[in-house]
């Protein structure tokens, strides 16, 4: 059956490894680390030429993609990968994001602790001896996690938000998972309901209490009267303050802002066009103004913004009258 057979396994998961990279082009990395992990396993028993076709069933559909992708951008928009990296790298100088690395190190802080305490197991019940189940897919996501640090520290000046660490998550979802695997391994008959109640009490609380109480903290942010601050969610507060003073539809207004703009322009009247003076959702014209340092004259130009906002404790003028 498909089920036993390696080769058909090999392809499904090529396929899931394609569909994580057309949500993420940067799964890139979770294809490369499965390729490595079962290209260098086969290598050990079977030899080159196994283990290399192996790691191109992995790579290759994945690759396929990113051409197709690739060209379809170029066509419609004159450059082969998304505007947003290109904006993220303008300016950035290579192989120096320290804010970066050390931003990793600090999401990756739980997933360390985590990996004590299965060390711990480990040595204590020695199951790794004769069960290795879960590690191979472990070592995969934890070369995916040091691929895109690679890439982000070397080539982005900007800073990563939660979503960048979902190989991260998944690590750790994979490591709760053996712990609870050996736990159920050595654990009596007599008890084992009791194990099983405990586990789903915990993965509800998880799963349902931590979302809700997450909501509920960014919620009073929001309503309360809390100083200026990015913690205080106070951008999203001054968008919602702006967006109930343009709600009248006095006159139409175009705006230029840099961060958090998208938020404005979403809840922004019909009649509020607003411009991204970042660049992540540009056309490449305007990144390359803004490489050849021209950028200012470029949004002068082109968007002739009646509002520039510089930062979201205040609003100058451009050009228009009041």
């Amino acid at each position: 059956s498909k089920k036993d057979d390696p080769k058909a396994r090999s392809w499904l998961t090529a396929l899931l490894l394609v569909y994580m990279v057309s949500i993420r082009l940067d799964a890139l990395s979770v294809a490369l680390g499965c390729a490595a992990v079962d290209g260098w396993s086969l290598y050990r028993r079977e030899g080159f030429r196994p283990a290399f076709r192996r790691a191109l069933i992995y790579v290759a559909p994945s690759g396929v993609f990113l051409g197709g992708y690739a060209a379809f951008n170029l066509a419609m928009f004159s450059t082969p990968v998304p505007v947003s990296g290109l904006a993220k790298a303008i300016g950035a100088p290579l192989f120096a994001n320290w804010d970066l690395a050390a931003q990793y190190f600090e999401e990756s802080r739980a997933l360390l602790l985590l990996a004590l305490v299965l060390f711990a197991v480990e040595y204590k019940t020695k199951l790794y001896q004769r069960d290795a189940f879960l590690y191979p897919l472990m070592a995969s996501f934890g070369i995916a996690i040091l691929i895109q640090l690679s890439y982000y520290f070397s080539f982005s000046g900007w800073g990563a938000w939660g979503w960048y660490f979902y190989s991260n998550a998944l690590l750790f979802a994979l490591l709760v998972a053996r712990i609870v695997y050996i736990s159920l391994q050595y654990t009596s008959t007599a008890a084992f309901r009791w194990a099983r109640v405990s586990a789903v009490m915990v993965t509800l609380v998880f799963a349902i209490g931590l979302p809700v109480y997450s909501y509920a903290r960014d919620i009073s942010k929001i309503t309360t009267d809390a100083s200026f601050h990015p913690a205080n969610h106070t951008f999203n507060k001054r968008s919602i303050r702006d967006v109930q003073t343009w709600l009248d539809g006095s006159r139409p207004l175009t705006i230029a802002m840099g961060d958090r703009s998208g938020g404005l322009g979403y809840w922004s009247p019909d009649d509020v066009r607003v411009f991204q003076t970042e660049g992540l959702v540009a056309n490449i014209e305007y990144l390359e103004a803004r490489q050849a340092q021209a950028g200012k004259q470029w949004i002068a130009d082109h968007v002739a913004p009646d509002l520039l906002m510089v930062d979201r404790g205040h609003v100058p003028l451009m050009g228009a009258e009041g």
